[in-house]
Order: structure tokens, then C-alpha cells, then sequence
């Protein structure tokens, strides 16, 4: 078996049993329902729901929040009979609209690591996310995070 075999494999691998996947996913910005859309050998991912600044950057208050990435999956890290370590980079957008009628913005680098079940169609993702606030101050925080567990349908 070639090296690019195993390349085209793992980059064409199906997701863990389904293409859409449902659950929960929190960050330091937005926190409520997970989504996560396959197209192959990319993804697009979504959260929508709670909002709240951490962060002494900037008062930014709770309110509602949208969070929207675009992912390149890449190759599985480790393929075992019960689990794959996944993995993907990407890029995304946190739009919030706080109580107190600001508007935050911000955009996002995006490194992940997924284990996929194989028992059960889930996923359980933990993402690096350094980002550069755009609204309503100027700041980068280089150290946010998120994570998800989604089953898939």
C-alpha cells in the first residue's frame, strides 16, 4: 500500500457515522446548541446561543451569540477499531449582541482535535481558537478555546 493510499483514505474518510452532527458546544464567547455539517474533506461548523465576555479586555456584558467556522479536515491522526483522532484547521466569526445594545466582533484562528466513536455516532472535539476582536474594542486573545460533543445523524 502506497503513502498516498493512505493519504487520499484518510482525507476522504467519512465522518463518525453521519454528515450532520447535533449537540453542545461552549467557549469563553458563545455557548449553547453545536452543529457541524461535513462536505468531505471540509466542514462547517456552528454555535448558537448564550454570550458572555471572559476577559478583562473589555466590559462586554452577556446577551446572544453566534459563532460560524469553516474547516479543512485533514488526515486521521490515529484509526483504531474503536475511535479516530481527528483532526482540522480553519477559520471563523463570533458576531454577539450583548444586553446592553453593543456589538461584538471577532474573528478567529482555528486548530481542532476530534475523538469519533465508532460504538456510538458521536464526536467529542476540543478546538484551540486564538482571536482577534474587532468590535467593540481592538484586542487579540491568543489563548480561547472551545469544545463540542455532537451525535451524528
Amino acid at each position: 500500500m502506497s503513502i498516498w493510499t493512505l493519504l487520499i483514505g484518510a482525507a476522504l474518510a467519512a465522518p463518525p457515522r453521519g454528515w450532520v452532527g447535533i449537540g453542545v458546544g461552549g467557549s469563553p464567547g458563545v455557548s449553547g446548541l453545536s452543529g457541524k455539517y461535513y462536505m468531505r474533506r471540509s466542514a462547517v461548523q456552528l454555535i448558537v446561543g448564550g454570550w458572555q465576555l471572559v476577559g478583562a479586555e473589555v466590559d462586554g456584558g452577556s446577551g446572544f451569540g453566534v459563532s460560524g467556522d469553516y474547516l479543512v479536515e485533514m488526515p486521521d491522526l490515529a484509526y483504531t477499531q474503536r475511535f479516530n483522532l481527528a483532526w482540522n484547521v480553519g477559520v471563523g466569526a463570533t458576531l454577539a449582541r450583548p444586553v446592553d445594545d453593543n456589538r461584538y466582533v471577532s474573528a478567529a484562528a482555528i486548530a481542532g482535535l476530534a475523538v469519533n466513536l465508532k460504538d456510538a455516532p458521536f464526536d467529542i472535539a476540543f478546538e484551540l481558537r486564538p482571536r482577534v476582536a474587532i468590535l467593540p474594542n481592538i484586542w487579540i486573545d491568543l489563548f480561547n478555546y472551545s469544545a463540542h460533543v455532537r451525535y451524528y445523524f
